[in-house]
């Protein structure tokens, strides 16, 4: 495939958030971007994807000049939390950006699991079921699409060491979140040294959850309906995508975005948000579920992950 020649080096993020999928990277993004040597794309990019490598971006990386023309900041980063399922990923990153620096934020998998369940109701990816039957159909493989990946996006070790066969282990800087809850200040710090960036204007009290989950069955419900009437589905239901305006459907597109709107500003503050009780059951079944690869990561990052649900 021909490209433009002209060098694509000076464009191409040199940071990405790689993952994980419900595990706090947009709030990451959101502080780190607060540091006037850092640069974070805020919309997620999927040009290390398949099929959008090939499909919106023809292979060619001169797309980030669109992206970063006028950066003069020294990291340039983008973030993709699918980055860290999709298998085709690390490679392609390698091949374009061999040296670049990676961050991936990791989350107890079965708290992990539990919010991305709830997420993907309200995005219309699984149906609106409780949690406790609708996991194990899940797990049971009665639903195709994007659901499955609920499950899969937990097995951290298994898609760090897909990671570890393009890139160096130095490459890869991984946050826990909940040590980040923890001691916001500590984690953030460790941040920009990884970066080689001016570890000043360090923030007091960093952390503050965004994209926080909405558990309200009622809310889930309505913004279901809301997000059904502003996106399009492909044909195996793994992606979404928002709908052009066209004279057919522009007043589905107003009345979608209204409902969304409504939400977030009225029923959100009418609604309790309380998580529902997950059942012995399904909470043993997970547990069992990661130990393994929970344990071989206790190993590769040195850690005793205490502060997770897996106790040796």
């Amino acid at each position: 495939m021909i490209h433009n020649s002209e060098d694509a080096s000076d464009y191409l993020p040199n940071v990405i958030i790689i993952g994980t999928n419900r595990g706090g990277s947009t709030s990451i993004l959101e502080y780190l971007n607060k540091h006037p040597e850092i640069e974070f794309i805020k919309n997620e990019n999927s040009f290390f994807e398949y099929p959008d490598y090939h499909k919106f971006y023809n292979e060619n990386p001169l797309y980030f000049k669109s992206l970063f023309n006028n950066c003069s900041s020294k990291i340039r980063g983008i973030k993709r939390p699918n980055y860290i399922l999709n298998e085709e990923s690390p490679g392609l990153i390698f091949k374009h950006i061999p040296d670049v620096k990676l961050i991936l934020i990791l989350r107890d998998p079965i708290k992990r699991a539990i919010s991305n369940y709830y997420l993907f109701m309200t995005q219309g990816f699984i149906p609106v079921k409780d949690i406790n039957e609708g996991m194990f159909d899940i797990i049971n493989n009665m639903y195709i699409g994007r659901g499955c990946q609920i499950i899969e996006y937990g097995f951290y070790n298994k898609l760090i060491m897909n990671y570890l066969r393009f890139f160096k282990s130095e490459q890869l800087k991984i946050i826990i979140l909940e040590e980040f809850i923890m001691d916001s200040n500590k984690i953030y710090k460790e941040l920009l040294e990884y970066l080689d960036v001016e570890q000043t204007l360090i923030p007091t009290n960093i952390y503050d959850v965004k994209n926080k989950g909405v558990y309200n069955f009622t809310r889930i419900n309505i913004i279901k309906t809301g997000m059904a009437l502003i996106h399009d589905y492909n044909d195996d239901k793994t992606r979404f995508f928002a709908k052009k305006i066209t004279i057919n459907n522009i007043l589905s597109l107003l009345i979608g975005y209204s409902i969304l709107a409504f939400d977030g500003y009225v029923l959100r503050h009418i609604f309790d948000n309380k998580k529902q009780i997950i059942s012995t059951k399904l909470m043993n079944y997970l547990h069992e579920l990661y130990s393994d690869d929970v344990s071989k990561l206790k190993k590769q990052l040195n850690k005793d992950l205490c502060l997770w649900s897996f106790k040796d």
